[in-house]
C-alpha cells in the first residue's frame, strides 16, 4: 500500500537549513552550532553597519502615541475634509473632538 502523501508534495528545506539539519541528525551538533554562529555574525555585522550609518538622530516624542483604530470610511473622509477646511491637522481635530465628547459625557 502506498503512502497517502505524494513525495513530490513534501516541501524541501533551503540549502542552509539542509546542512544544519543533516549535521544535527548525524550527531554533529558542534558543526551545526558553528554554522549558526556564522549566520549570526553576518547579521550582527549588518546591524552594526546600519547603526554606524544611521542618519536619524531625532528621538521619539514621548507625549504622542500611535492611534490605530478602524473607523468607517465616511468618518475618515469627514475628518479629512474638515482638516482641509479648517487648516488643522487630523490629530488636532481628534483632540478637539475628544474635548467636546468629554464636555458632553463627562471628563475621563
Amino acid at each position: 500500500m502506498r503512502n497517502s502523501l505524494d513525495e513530490a508534495a513534501v516541501p524541501t528545506l533551503p540549502p542552509a537549513l539542509q546542512k544544519r539539519s543533516s549535521a544535527v541528525s548525524k550527531g554533529n551538533t558542534e558543526k551545526a552550532a558553528t554554522e549558526d554562529s556564522d549566520t549570526n555574525k553576518s547579521s550582527v555585522s549588518a546591524k552594526s553597519r546600519a547603526s554606524k550609518n544611521t542618519k536619524f538622530s531625532k528621538t521619539a516624542d514621548t507625549t504622542k502615541t500611535q492611534f490605530n483604530k478602524r473607523i468607517p470610511k465616511e468618518t475618515a473622509d469627514i475628518f479629512a475634509i474638515l482638516a482641509v477646511k479648517t487648516g488643522n491637522k487630523i490629530p488636532e481635530l481628534l483632540s478637539e473632538a475628544a474635548e467636546m465628547l468629554q464636555d458632553r459625557y463627562g471628563k475621563v
